[in-house]
């Protein structure tokens, strides 16, 4: 579990990679994480998954070792952070939208990551 203080330092840190155009603004609001057990894959998603060599084992780690997620679309999408890879999930359905390993990560997303394992306690 995130402290209050490390999830305002980390909210901070994510205003700060926005305003600078280091991550997208739409990318959503920085909440705890709530790791939730995928249940269904997007057509789409697993032809991206199997291109980035990603299995729905590594997908499903990334979420659960996540100490922070990014709570979009008004809270029906998420973009759960981990160092290993991220895993974007639609909360109605479980069904996971996209997933990406660490190496894919831009500089901003590098950065945010890089604060979680300062301010936050990575799961994994």
């Amino acid at each position: 579990m995130i402290s209050d203080i490390a999830l305002k330092e980390l909210r901070d840190t994510a205003d700060r990679l926005k305003n600078l155009g280091m991550l997208e603004s739409s990318i959503g609001e920085l909440k705890a994480s709530e790791p939730i057990k995928i249940e269904s894959i997007n057509r789409h998603a697993a032809k991206q998954m199997a291109d980035r060599g990603i299995t729905e084992e590594q997908a499903q780690t990334y979420i659960d070792d996540s100490t922070v997620m990014f709570e979009q679309a008004g809270g029906s999408k998420r973009l759960y952070l981990s160092k290993d890879g991220n895993t974007a999930i639609l909360v109605d359905g479980k069904r996971l939208l996209t997933a990406y390993p660490a190496e894919q990560f831009s500089n901003g997303m590098k950065t945010m990551v890089e604060a979680v394992l300062k301010f936050g306690k990575d799961r994994s």
